[in-house]
């Protein structure tokens, strides 16, 4: 069986090539992948995620779920002071991406790769189109930092507030020896994230971690996430495990995007 990506997107944790799209979660099988929307931090976000299992991995490599709308609750009713800072601020995100692919590190993909091009100036004009400001490293590794983004956002369908982003995956899991995944989000405004934040993020991410539900593979299996309600991580494992994953549709406009209808300036 093979699944089929409806367009290419680069921002995704995936590789494709040609129509075909090969194994998900390409970070090291030591590392985990922190609960996120996928491409949360991308302009355009896809609606529905569907994996397939070719083999499941020898030990581990569960993909947990839990409800986005749950998380929001909690940080609602355990953080609301930071809850409604990052609601009204909205966040942006700030990693450094290396000159080439690092397959030791969990967010090692390399601006090339990142962008699909092979130019500075193809980088740039990527970076200038999705409104994300960059800087250059001597060493030819790539400082970004996205326009504001939503941090908590209302689903049009349901009306329930979702924790619609993938901060939980930047503040435990970009972490290198070029990121320092405590600096990997900033307030919409730029500012850095206060301490109060970063600990209710953090208290955040074991909650859901105790909260979670964890899909472990068999061959065979699919399984189909709705990519606005709910939010996936990966566990670590033995490998080898081969999981397909392909990425359909668009996620649904919000007015606004956020919980708030005060408007920010602009990632």
């Amino acid at each position: 069986m093979r699944l089929r990506s409806e367009r290419r997107r680069t921002c995704a944790l995936f590789e494709e090539r040609g129509s075909h799209l090969l194994p998900c979660g390409q970070a090291p099988p030591q590392e985990k992948i922190p609960f996120h929307h996928e491409m949360a931090q991308c302009e355009d976000k896809p609606a529905f995620l569907f994996f397939y299992c070719e083999f499941p991995a020898q030990t581990g490599g569960a993909t947990p779920i839990i409800p986005s709308n749950a998380v929001a609750t909690h940080l609602r009713e355990a953080h609301p002071a930071v809850a409604q800072r990052l609601a009204a601020r909205g966040i942006r995100y700030a990693r450094t991406l290396p000159a080439q692919d690092d397959p030791l590190s969990p967010i090692g993909k390399s601006w090339r790769t990142s962008f699909n091009t092979d130019t500075r100036q193809g980088a740039e004009a990527a970076m200038a189109a999705a409104g994300t400001t960059w800087r250059w490293h001597g060493n030819g590794d790539l400082y970004t930092e996205t326009k504001q983004m939503p941090a908590l956002v209302v689903d049009g369908r349901s009306g329930k507030e979702m924790f619609y982003n993938a901060v939980i995956a930047a503040i435990t899991g970009w972490e290198d020896g070029r990121n320092d995944p405590l600096k990997a989000i900033r307030y919409g405004d730029g500012e850095e994230l206060d301490g109060e934040a970063v600990a209710a993020l953090l208290e955040t991410g074991e909650w859901m971690a105790a909260h979670r539900v964890a899909f472990g593979w068999q061959s065979g299996d699919v399984l189909i996430i709705d990519n606005q309600a709910a939010m996936h991580s990966r566990e670590t494992f033995t490998p080898p495990r081969r999981i397909l994953a392909s990425l359909w549709g668009e996620a649904l406009r919000r007015p606004e995007g956020r919980a708030e209808p005060a408007r920010q300036s602009s990632r």
